[in-house]
């Protein structure tokens, strides 16, 4: 199965700023996306982005960001509220070349992969991981059946 992440312009140019605005530190939003289907693949559409302010980070050094129980607890409310899935979206601004690191791939599969499949049931997460610039970027969604992921090369913006 092939999968592609679409982004509409106005939501992807909100998103870049917000994620560039510092590049001395990563950065870290979510965003709200359903699934479209055909027999050539799956479109992940992205719906909205949420842009947290600095109060609603937890952690946001150099090379760690993670964002307040409070600030997910309202992502994943309007998650379930509105049937829609989670865009995990951070930035290695510090990268070329950009991969996912062992810290995100932990957290990946033992923390926020089990979290929601336990406590926001049918929601499933996406994760995008931005480098030194947009152009650097990698796509993978999170299969609750497999325990692994499936990965989408492409982002799309219209």
């Amino acid at each position: 199965m092939t999968f592609k992440l679409v982004f509409r312009r106005e939501h992807f140019d909100k998103l870049m700023l917000h994620l560039y605005a510092d590049t001395s530190r990563e950065a870290m939003a979510l965003g709200y996306y359903c699934v479209a289907s055909n027999d050539i693949g799956q479109r992940i559409l992205v719906q909205d982005v949420e842009l947290p302010n600095e109060v609603d980070y937890r952690v946001k050094t150099a090379t760690r960001v993670s964002l307040s129980p409070q600030f997910l607890e309202k992502i994943f409310r309007r998650c379930e509220n509105e049937h829609v899935h989670l865009l995990d979206i951070h930035t290695h601004p510090w990268a070329e070349g950009v991969e996912f690191s062992a810290v995100d791939d932990y957290e990946a599969r033992n923390v926020k992969g089990p979290y929601l499949k336990k406590h926001v049931l049918d929601v499933n997460i996406t994760y995008v991981l931005f480098g030194a610039k947009p152009s650097d970027a990698r796509v993978r969604i999170w299969d609750h059946d497999l325990g692994d992921f499936h990965w989408a090369p492409l982002i799309i913006v219209w």
